[in-house]
């Protein structure tokens, strides 16, 4: 056999080689990418059924306390509840989509989200909320920094709504 033939076979062969091995990691690549974003849009969709389930389940629920805690997907900094309830105040600074939402709102009824997150994610609507400082003093809102994507709140049923208030 010639030994310049067998030299292109074998730069042919390491070529194909290098081009499954190239294909290998861009296909991978993306399957692991698209792994990633699926299970933060599973964890989103199992944070906003629990918040909402939650909240439903102990409105109605006079004197009942709950301790809950929350995860949510990296990338989410804080989560902000607002009682649209409230009056709107003037110095409202929890967020554009939330002041705005809380201006044009004629309250909870007229609403379709009152639970904000930074940065910005679907629409959230708990039911019907009042907020307190953990002291019992009332609150136009109620803004909690995520700890490692995780946050904790008690949540008090008062019949025909829920108190949210921040662990202390």
């Amino acid at each position: 056999m010639n030994k310049k033939g067998m030299a292109i076979n074998q730069v042919f062969v390491f070529m194909i080689a290098g081009l499954i091995f190239a294909l290998i990691l861009i296909f991978g690549y993306q399957a692991i990418s698209g792994f990633i974003d699926t299970g933060e849009a599973v964890l989103f969709t199992k944070f906003k059924t629990s918040i909402e389930a939650d909240v439903q389940k102990i409105h109605t629920d006079f004197g009942s306390i709950r301790k809950k805690s929350y995860t949510l997907p990296s990338g989410y900094e804080e989560v902000c509840f607002v009682n649209m309830d409230r009056p709107y105040p003037a110095d409202c600074s929890i967020g554009l989509l939330a002041c705005d939402t809380w201006k044009t709102s004629e309250g909870y009824k007229s609403i379709d989200q009152n639970v904000f997150l930074k940065p910005s994610a679907p629409a959230i609507k708990v039911a019907p909320i009042t907020l307190t400082d953990g002291e019992d003093k009332p609150q136009d809102s109620l803004c909690i920094k995520l700890v490692s994507g995780v946050f904790t709140i008690i949540l008090e049923g008062k019949g025909d709504h829920a108190v949210i208030s921040p662990v202390s």
